[in-house]
């Protein structure tokens, strides 16, 4: 009876270390692309960039009354967080003409990050963004937390991303 409870024990821990294992292949391969941005100050960044803190990335576009509404939120959110606990970046989208994007930008003063997407490599890298505004969140180890299509509450998203910052929310890292 020892031997076979014995046994039994030795069984479960190998299939738990097995699953555990798979698991931890498996979370490993959910990370999500590495597209390049392309920032309209010329830089270039990517994901890895900013491993480590959350990202909040907004595809929008400068005929888009929602994205424009948002951009001032968004904008005053950033300059909150001058220590680098989290970055923002704004993808616009590829029929938006690049310099629209840049007049919108300085007309509205935005101190974040903008990306231009010509070739749409932002876009296919994130599940093929289709509506503006879409708005992702990645968490510090590179998943997609959330996206939502439409219309956003800036407080959710502060809300969020202050909990990543200040818990380091394994369920989100």
């Amino acid at each position: 009876m020892i031997k076979n409870h014995r046994l039994l024990v030795t069984m479960l821990a190998g299939s738990f270390l097995v699953i555990f294992t798979f698991i931890v292949y498996l979370d490993q391969v959910k990370q999500y692309p590495n597209p390049l941005f392309q920032l309209i100050d010329g830089n270039q960044v990517s994901l890895r960039d900013f491993h480590g803190k959350p990202v909040v990335i907004l595809f929008w576009a400068s005929t888009c009354h929602i994205c424009l509404a948002e951009l001032p939120g968004l904008n005053k959110f950033y300059k909150e967080f001058t220590n680098d606990k989290f970055e923002l970046i704004a993808v616009s989208m590829p029929y938006d003409p690049p310099n629209r994007v840049v007049d919108t930008v300085d007309i509205m003063n935005i101190t974040f990050p903008v990306a231009i997407d010509i070739e749409s490599q932002v876009i296919n890298a994130f599940g093929d963004v289709s509506a503006t505004p879409t708005t992702v969140i990645i968490s510090p180890r590179g998943r997609i937390i959330t996206r939502t299509v439409g219309e956003i509450n800036i407080n959710d998203i502060r809300n969020q991303i202050m909990d990543i910052i200040s818990h380091n929310n394994p369920a989100t890292t």
